[in-house]
């Protein structure tokens, strides 16, 4: 009997045991169920966060690796294209040797449509000067730096592309005769 009794005993207990488990388990699938929802709400948000994100940019005018998002010139791209076209302009149809430009000038011809910083058009500035050996900046002790080009210095390439650009084909010509 005592071995009835010691079978009993152990049956109850692994009895008991296999209650406990099965309560815990249980609890576990109640647990992996609230964690699934609990995922799939966040997963909502997070999709909602990304398309308000994707808005704003869109909204702001520039995609995440500043291009705009409607195709236009970023804002240095502008006061780069702005000094540029100015300066060479200025040096081909003036009186004088040459053309330059203040940042504030370009800062006022980007107006309306683009509100451009000082900083913005000496970034530009900085693109101009590494890519075209005859612009350079012209420090001034009045702080007024300037953006300077010689007509005789110009880059027939650069001529080409201002006229491209201000859809002007007598820059190229009156270049030309000036020189000749």
């Amino acid at each position: 009997m005592s071995a009835q009794k010691s079978l009993a005993d152990d049956v109850e207990r692994i009895d008991g045991n296999v209650n406990g488990l099965f309560a815990k388990v249980s609890d576990l699938a109640d647990r992996v169920e609230e964690l699934e929802e609990e995922n799939e709400r966040l997963r909502e948000e997070l999709q909602e966060a990304k398309n308000d994100a994707e808005l704003a940019v869109a909204v702001a005018g520039e995609t995440s690796d500043r291009a705009r998002a409607d195709g236009g010139p970023t804002k240095v791209k502008r006061a780069e294209l702005l000094s540029r076209n100015e300066v060479v302009r200025q040096a081909i149809t003036t009186a004088g040797k040459g053309g330059a430009v203040t940042a504030g000038d370009v800062v006022d011809m980007a107006r309306p449509e683009t509100n451009l910083h000082h900083r913005t058009v000496h970034d530009a500035w900085d693109k101009l000067v590494s890519r075209w050996g005859s612009i350079r900046v012209q420090e001034r002790d009045d702080a007024a730096n300037r953006l300077v080009v010689d007509r005789d210095d110009l880059e027939d390439e650069l001529v080409r592309l201002v006229d491209d650009d201000l859809s002007d084909t007598q820059l190229a010509e009156e270049l030309h005769r000036g020189r000749t």
